[in-house]
Order: structure tokens, then sequence, then C-alpha cells
């Protein structure tokens, strides 16, 4: 995911939080019923499991978001001047680049988001934040 698209994501999660009240309430409405309805130990309503499937949804949205949110914030604190690219090398794991550069797994996430296990490959580079010596 871009920078562009977190910082949008971030946007609607921001949004969401200024609007306040619970998941629950901020879909009951539309689908009118209740809390109260929502609640009651009689059968839901198609209304009711309609808001409740929409809660979880939008519960699931928000933790994605925090993730999110979370990532910024680290790469926010990442210093330029000390992300370099590392050429991986036979035998590399994703832990020795890890402690060769002296990084964090959420910091190589961050700088490297569309990488997975297959891509570690001699040969291959990677964005590091070098703060061990080489």
């Amino acid at each position: 995911m871009s920078i562009g698209n977190y910082k949008e994501a971030l946007t609607r999660a921001r949004n969401f939080a200024l609007k306040g009240g619970s998941l629950i309430e901020s879909v009951q409405g539309k689908n009118k019923t209740s809390v109260a309805s929502l609640m009651s130990p009689k059968a839901p309503t198609v209304a009711d499991t309609q808001v409740l499937q929409e809660s979880v949804e939008l519960s699931e949205e928000i933790k994605g978001l925090n993730k999110i949110y979370d990532m910024l914030k680290i790469e926010q604190n990442i210093p330029e001047d000390k992300v370099k690219t590392y050429t991986i090398e036979p035998g590399d794991d994703i832990s020795d680049i890890l402690e060769k550069a002296g990084m964090s797994n959420d910091e190589f996430l961050v700088l490297n988001p569309d990488i997975g296990e297959n891509d570690i490959v001699a040969g291959n580079t990677v964005e590091v934040v070098q703060r061990k010596e080489a």
C-alpha cells in the first residue's frame, strides 16, 4: 500500500472517530432498528442482522486502520539519512537482515511493504535502516 493510500485510510479513520458513537449506533439508524432490539432475547430481525454484520465489518476496518496508523508513526520515526539499499547475501533470511542493519521488523515492513518470504533471495535488494556499522 502506498503512503498516499495509508494517508487516505487514516483520514477515513479520523472522520469515523470524529462522528462519535458506537459501531452499532453508527449503522442502526439507517437499518431502522435499535440497540434494545439488538439486545433482545427474541430472534433477530433482518435489520438487526444487517446492523450486526455492518458493525463487524466496521470493526475489522478500524482494526486495519489502526495498524496503518501505527505503521505511519513508525515511518515518521525512521531517519531518512539511515535508509540504505541492502543486497541480500547467500543464506540471509529476514532475521539476519534485521540483525545486520539493527532495525525492527516493523521498520522493515514499512520500508518494504510488498516483499514476501520468496523475495528474500541472494542478489535481490531491500531497503533497510542501517543503524549498525557494516
